[in-house]
């Protein structure tokens, strides 16, 4: 049975979330929880920053890497770091319905997951690691090599 998926947002998140859309917004700050928008909002800022700069961080690990059949593309808003036909590949996508990123692992399968804003990284709920530390520690693995994924939504 696959896992159940909790849509409702951490604290932390919706704190953050309604700083965040109060800060894009034209209007004066309100004390109330913030809507579904600005939690949408906020939800893909950081999903789009992070794939950004994972975009740059992970292609210039590949330039360098032992990896000879290296590719990183995106289409859509779904990241693909492919490491050959041995190694697998990577799909990092955001998912906006659950205000969640996706990541499907050659190593170590389909992940979800949710934005900190106090960490201001993306967490896996079920046992507490961090996105870019378990992508990092696994491309590495594969093609040795030098990759900072610290501060992907600084």
């Amino acid at each position: 049975m696959p896992p159940r998926v909790d849509p409702a947002p951490t604290a932390a998140f919706t704190a953050a979330a309604a700083a965040l859309a109060r800060s894009f917004a034209s209007s004066p700050p309100s004390s109330s929880a913030p809507s579904d928008a600005e939690l949408d909002l906020a939800f893909h800022r950081a999903a789009d920053e992070l794939l950004g700069n994972l975009q740059d961080a992970v292609e210039a690990w590949g330039e360098d890497a032992d990896v000879p059949d290296f590719d990183y593309g995106v289409s859509d808003g779904v990241a693909s770091i492919s490491l050959g036909p041995d190694a697998g590949t990577y799909v990092i996508n955001k998912q906006g319905p659950n205000r969640q990123i996706w990541m499907s692992s050659p190593v170590s399968g389909p992940l979800r997951y949710d934005y900190d804003a106090e960490k201001k990284a993306w967490v896996y709920r079920r046992d507490g690691h961090l996105f870019h530390e378990r992508l990092r520690s696994e491309l590495v693995a594969v093609g040795g090599g030098e990759l900072d994924l610290e501060g992907l939504n600084e």
